[in-house]
């Protein structure tokens, strides 16, 4: 089983330990992690070019397709953060604001729909 980890801060507090705890059932599986914000992009500036010519036109790219391959060979993704004033660290909604071109209202992809099995 491939697992990836996205971690939403690079302390190691509560959190952190929770998902240790988590993940010490499953180290015999393949698990990479990412710390946000160090393996994070930057803020999105709304250039849309991922929408009009691809992800891979992104300022961000750099730091954005790594994720997003990890994601996409994933058999189990865990989001692990701290609630901060009520929400998500603004790390964790900056990386996804990066894959909006994924979502399927703007470029749908066969293999995402494949997952949905529509009939």
């Amino acid at each position: 089983m491939n697992i990836v980890v996205i971690n939403g801060t690079e302390i190691r507090g509560c959190t952190y330990q929770i998902k240790e705890a988590f993940l010490s059932e499953l180290r015999e599986h393949r698990i990479q992690e990412f710390y946000l914000p160090k393996d994070g992009p930057s803020f999105c500036v709304g250039c849309k070019k991922c929408f009009f010519e691809g992800e891979e036109a992104c300022p961000h790219t750099e730091k954005t397709m790594p994720i997003w391959n990890a994601m996409l060979a994933a058999d189990v993704i865990v989001f692990a953060y701290p609630v901060y004033v009520m929400r998500a660290p603004g790390q964790i909604k900056t990386l996804l604001e990066h894959f909006a071109c994924h979502f399927m209202m703007h470029r749908p992809r066969p293999r995402c729909l494949q997952s949905l099995r529509l009939s």
